[in-house]
C-alpha cells in the first residue's frame, strides 16, 4: 500500500506539475498572443500615423505647387499688363510727338509760306514797281504829279 500511495503521490504530483506546465504554456501563450497583438495593433497605429503623416505632407506640397502656380500665374499677368501698359504708352507717346512733329511741320510751312509771300509782296512793290517808275517815268497817259486832283493807282504790270 505504501507503493500505492507513494505511486498515486508520484502520479499526482506529475500530473500536477504537467497541470501546471501546461497552465504556464497557456498562460505563455495567452501572453505572447497579447503581446503580439499588442504589436500588431502598435505597428497599425504606427503605419495610420506614416500614412497620415504622408497624405497630410502631399497635401501640403501640393497647396505648395498651387500657391507658386498661382504666385507665376499673377508674377506672368503682372508682367503682361506692364508690358501691355508700356507698349501703349509707347504708341501714344509715339502718336502726340507725331501729332506734334506734324503740327510743327504745318507751323513752320505756314511761317515759310508767310515769309515767302511778304518777301514776294516787298520784291513786287519794291524793285518790280518802284524800279519800272524810276527807270521808265511814268506812262505817257497819267497827269503830273503835281496836279492834285489826280489819284494815283496801281496799274498791273
Amino acid at each position: 500500500m505504501l507503493c500505492y500511495a507513494v505511486l498515486c503521490c508520484v502520479v499526482l504530483c506529475f500530473v500536477v506539475l504537467c497541470y501546471s506546465m501546461l497552465c504556464c504554456v497557456v498562460l505563455c501563450c495567452a501572453v505572447l498572443c497579447y503581446v503580439m497583438l499588442c504589436y500588431v495593433a502598435l505597428c497599425c497605429a504606427i503605419l495610420c500615423c506614416v500614412v497620415l503623416c504622408c497624405a497630410v505632407l502631399c497635401f501640403v506640397m501640393l497647396c505648395y505647387v498651387v500657391l507658386c502656380y498661382a504666385i507665376l500665374c499673377c508674377v506672368v499677368l503682372c508682367c503682361v499688363v506692364v508690358l501691355y501698359c508700356a507698349v501703349l504708352c509707347c504708341v501714344l507717346l509715339c502718336c502726340v510727338m507725331l501729332c506734334c512733329y506734324v503740327m510743327l511741320f504745318y507751323v513752320v510751312l505756314c511761317y515759310v509760306m508767310l515769309l515767302y509771300y511778304i518777301i514776294l509782296y516787298y520784291i513786287i512793290l519794291h524793285y518790280i514797281i518802284l524800279h519800272h517808275y524810276n527807270l521808265m517815268g511814268p506812262p505817257s497817259y497819267m497827269r503830273s504829279v503835281f496836279d492834285r486832283n489826280v489819284v494815283m493807282r496801281r496799274i498791273p504790270v
